[in-house]
């Protein structure tokens, strides 16, 4: 499993975002991707070296833990990422 971090900044304002990858190919198509708005983005082959990145960044490990189990897992089907949910997402959204 890969993971994907995302930053966005927006007038000093940091959005993060995680994202996982079953295999290479699905994690550099995402890498590489173009946006509209200007995006920071790595890619790590470890999770705690992804969380490890974070707390550098000042991130507390409890709202890390918390992004882990919410991030979503993405593969590469027919030239577009296919987004499969976390469990624990799906409860946050349903309200559980």
């Amino acid at each position: 499993m890969l993971f994907g971090i995302g930053r966005t900044c927006n007038f000093g304002d940091y959005k993060w975002e995680i994202k996982k990858f079953p295999n290479l190919e699905s994690g550099e198509f995402w890498l590489h991707k173009e946006q509209y708005q200007f995006a920071d983005r790595w890619l790590f082959d470890c999770e705690d070296d992804a969380k490890d990145f974070l707390i550098e960044y000042g991130i507390e490990e409890k709202v890390i833990k918390k992004w882990f189990s919410l991030a979503s897992i993405y593969t590469l089907v027919e030239g577009e990422l296919d987004e499969k949910f976390s469990q624990a997402y799906v409860n946050k959204m349903m309200g559980y």
